[in-house]
């Protein structure tokens, strides 16, 4: 299929780009300033587009530049900028108008998990409102997958509390963050997003079952919460993201505080090491008489 990734330059889309291409798929990825793709070891082997998901106008241009798309992966957010609900609901609006128009069958949407509750924070609500949004009359159709907290080096949601646990030996619990979320391996999540594009394994209806009712487990079972933890802190240099042996590990495009202190600790340390020995190299010696 010809598939367009929004999102492209992000933690997840990054490494999905690697898994897609390893599937024999035709990429498109779109990127806001698209001379950042070039930093991707996948660079060569994809159609890079300009796409500003909040302009009306870059996203239809970025449709038109992309030629017929089959399936738009849209990995879109904002969270943490200014007004970012209102934002991210106009740039679902935009993509999904204009998909339409191209003639897209199908988006995936990898939003955070939102439980049945009234009482949604405004990031969980804003992820919900925004598949809502991709949803419109003659539009593609939708697959949503939630993913409540990914676990691999690079991931947000694993790098707070990995700093956390660096930081501190001891950690009080308060009250409010005794709540039940099922963490995810990336390898999964990779694994459900290339299963969700395929309208021959996941058929888009209406429900609330869970994907596994409709996508069997990988090969060995789905990855463990102490084996994907694992994995991740195995990871010691980066290296390009289509490159890497197992998608927990660091990509030399994740960003530069990924990795904890304890790693922070050890760079600075092979650093200073590595000075230490070129100036014994520079010093001059006595030669004896």
């Amino acid at each position: 299929m010809r598939i367009l990734v929004t999102g492209a330059t992000g933690y997840v889309g990054s490494r999905l780009i690697t898994a897609l291409l390893t599937d024999g798929h035709d990429i498109v990825a779109a990127a806001r300033n698209p001379a950042r793709l070039k930093r991707f070891g996948w660079y060569n082997d994809v159609t890079g587009v300009a796409l500003d998901a909040g302009d009306q106008a870059s996203v239809k241009n970025a449709f038109t530049a992309a030629g017929p798309i089959d399936v738009v992966c849209y990995l879109v957010h904002g969270i943490g900028q200014p007004g970012f609900r209102d934002a991210d609901n106009e740039a679902a609006a935009n993509v999904a108008a204009a998909a339409k128009d191209a003639g897209v069958e199908r988006i995936v949407y990898l939003g955070g998990f939102a439980p049945d509750s009234d009482a949604l924070s405004e990031h969980l609500a804003s992820r919900a409102e925004v598949g809502e949004a991709l949803r419109i009359d003659g539009g593609p159709e939708v697959v949503w997958l939630g993913a409540p907290m990914i676990i691999g080096s690079g991931s947000t949601s694993f790098e707070i509390p990995r700093y956390v646990g660096d930081r501190f030996v001891l950690i009080p619990m308060p009250a409010w963050v005794d709540n039940p979320m099922d963490p995810i391996s990336v390898h999964d999540v990779l694994y459900n997003l290339l299963a969700a594009a395929d309208a021959d394994r996941v058929p888009a209806v209406a429900s609330d079952q869970l994907l596994r009712n409709h996508v069997p487990d990988p090969p060995g079972g789905l990855t463990t919460i102490d084996d994907a933890i694992a994995a991740a802190l195995s990871s010691r240099r980066p290296r390009p993201v289509n490159a890497l042996a197992d998608p927990h590990h660091f990509a030399d495009t994740d960003p530069v505080w990924a990795g904890g202190d304890a790693l922070r600790i050890r760079r600075v340390t092979r650093a200073v090491r590595t000075g230490l020995d070129m100036l014994i190299d520079l010093t001059p010696r006595r030669r004896p008489a």
